[in-house]
């Protein structure tokens, strides 16, 4: 559950560019927003809110004491909705690097 509606193409794609363009080590972190903000990445208010709550999809599935309150989250329209909205950003991130 830890690869959460594609969440880890957005991270690596975000990851990609720290380590391409200052030539540095990415951050070790899921803070999707963090990632972008430290690459450089010029985010929309919306796609900053996006980052932020994608963020949590990892540690939401991944902890055990977060686990069922998410689980009770994923509703099929939920995940829909999110896949959508990594997909979009994940072909803006690609477009823009």
């Amino acid at each position: 559950m830890g690869d959460v509606f594609g969440t880890p193409g957005v991270g690596k794609t975000i990851k990609s560019t720290l380590c391409e363009k200052p030539k540095k080590h990415a951050l070790f972190t899921h803070d999707l927003l963090r990632l972008a903000t430290n690459a450089g990445i010029k985010l929309e208010e919306q796609t900053e809110e996006w980052l932020d709550e994608i963020s949590t999809f990892n540690i939401n599935a991944r902890y055990d004491n977060y686990k069922q309150d998410f689980h009770n989250r994923c509703t099929r329209e939920f995940a829909v909705m999110w896949t959508e909205r990594i997909e979009r950003i994940r072909l803006w991130l690609i477009k823009i690097l």
